[in-house]
Order: structure tokens, then C-alpha cells, then sequence
């Protein structure tokens, strides 16, 4: 075969950029990085491809079948170029789509494959990879793996980054929505640790202040009553003016009987 035929089909795909045929351009691209994966500027072309779904998304309006399409190429890119220092980023973004476009199962799957590159991925993907499995988990129901995924997100954040707040919420919830399914199987003890847990871990988030009441109700109901009534007693000391805790004097005298 002619080996000047990728060389003049990336050619034409410039041509065809460069006339706003952006979709016979990608194509085109795309033919010449996955059909001859030898050719010298292969990489380049599959590149140019996922470059060329921005003109296309912007008029694509709600139809998301072209994002789609773009995760697909920013995929396989990711897969055939490997080594290719834009290959990262890449999968990255298509991650991060696929989180958009709710196919949590094949987010996952992206940000695993983004971690478990090598050579590591810059540590400015790590994050936020991190942070769509987390959250992909977290639309799925599996709050234990969603939990995992944001306290490794956390700690690859400084003290200062702005994204520490609102995952140390995700983290929260997770660990609260462990509780509530424990407490859903009948099983106040492990409920209860589970509660305390988001207290434990996250004593700055939101649902600390219902979790440490709600943990101290399921050790009452395991018969823990010493456990219980600690965390009452902190309680009333902590929020003494939420309505709460105008509860615990009745459900401390109730332990202590």
C-alpha cells in the first residue's frame, strides 16, 4: 500500500478543518490515527480528531450523541496512544463527561484506567479523577466505595484547596447513607458506629450535628447505654440550642434507670 495514504488523508482532514467541514474532518482524522497506527503523525491525528468535536458540540445544542461520540474518540486515543503525554488529559475529560452524561459504571472505569497509568498521571488529574469515581460510586448506592474515593481525593488536597469543603460533605454523606443502610437492616450497633463515624471523620461537616444524636439513639437501641449517653452529653454541650437538645435530659435519665 501507498505510503504516502495517511499523509494525504491528514492533509485532507486539514483541508476539510479549515473549510469548516468539521465532522468529514474528524473522520478523516480519525481514519488515519486508527488505520495506520504506524504512520509518524498518527497521535497527532487522533488528537486533532477530539480537537475537532468542539465546533460540533457547539451547535450540537441538547443532542448529546455527540458527546458521546467524543468520549469515544478521546477513549480509544487514550488507549492506542498510551504514551502520549496528551493522552492523560484525555481520558480525563472523558471521564469526566461520562459522570455528565450519567454512565457512572464507564466513568468509573475511565478514572481507573487514568490512575493506574503509567508512567503516574500529573498529579493535577489525580484529583479530579479521583473525584468522579467518588462520585459515580456515590450515584450507584455504593457508599462504601464512594467514601474510599473521596478520602484519597482528600488527601491529595492542601489544607487550602477549595474543593476540601465540599468533599469532606461527600465523605460525610457517604458515611451517613452507610449508617442509614445499616439502620434499614435492623443492625443499631453497627448503625450506630457507622454514625459515629461521620463524626469522627468529618467533625467540621453538615451532618455531623445529626449524626452524633442519631448514633447515640442506635447505641441506646444496642444496649450500649455508657456509649450513648457520652455522646448525649456532648451533644447538649456542643448544640445546647438546637431543638434536640431539649431531648437528651429525658433520654440520659431513661440510660441511667
Amino acid at each position: 500500500e501507498d505510503e504516502r495514504v495517511p499523509e494525504m488523508g491528514f492533509l485532507l482532514a486539514e483541508t476539510r478543518t479549515e473549510a469548516g467541514q468539521h465532522a468529514e474532518a474528524v473522520q478523516t482524522f480519525e481514519w488515519v490515527a486508527y488505520e495506520y497506527p504506524d504512520y509518524e503523525r498518527a497521535a497527532d491525528a487522533g488528537y486533532a480528531a477530539i480537537v475537532g468535536y468542539k465546533p460540533l458540540l457547539e451547535s450540537a445544542g441538547d443532542d448529546d450523541s455527540v458527546l458521546q461520540k467524543k468520549v469515544d474518540s478521546q477513549v480509544l486515543f487514550a488507549s492506542r496512544f498510551s504514551s502520549d503525554e496528551r493522552a492523560p488529559a484525555a481520558l480525563n475529560d472523558a471521564a469526566a463527561s461520562r459522570l455528565d452524561l450519567e454512565a457512572y459504571a464507564a466513568a468509573i472505569s475511565a478514572s481507573a484506567t487514568l490512575l493506574n497509568m503509567q508512567p503516574a498521571p500529573p498529579a493535577t488529574l489525580v484529583v479530579p479523577a479521583g473525584l468522579v469515581m467518588a462520585h459515580s460510586y456515590f450515584e450507584l448506592g455504593d457508599f462504601m466505595e464512594s467514601a474510599a474515593g473521596y478520602r484519597i481525593s482528600l488527601a491529595q488536597m492542601s489544607s487550602s484547596d477549595e474543593r476540601r469543603e465540599p468533599t469532606t460533605e461527600r465523605l460525610a454523606a457517604s458515611l451517613y447513607r452507610q449508617a442509614e443502610l445499616a439502620a434499614a437492616d435492623g443492625d443499631a450497633l453497627s448503625a450506630a458506629r457507622e454514625f459515629e463515624r461521620v463524626v469522627a471523620e468529618t467533625p467540621s461537616a453538615s451532618f455531623r450535628r445529626q449524626a452524633q444524636f442519631d448514633a447515640a439513639q442506635k447505641y441506646m437501641e444496642a444496649g450500649e447505654y455508657q456509649r450513648a449517653n457520652q455522646l448525649l452529653q456532648d451533644f447538649r454541650r456542643r448544640y445546647k440550642d438546637d431543638p434536640l437538645a431539649g431531648d437528651v435530659p429525658l433520654k440520659l435519665v431513661y440510660n441511667f434507670e
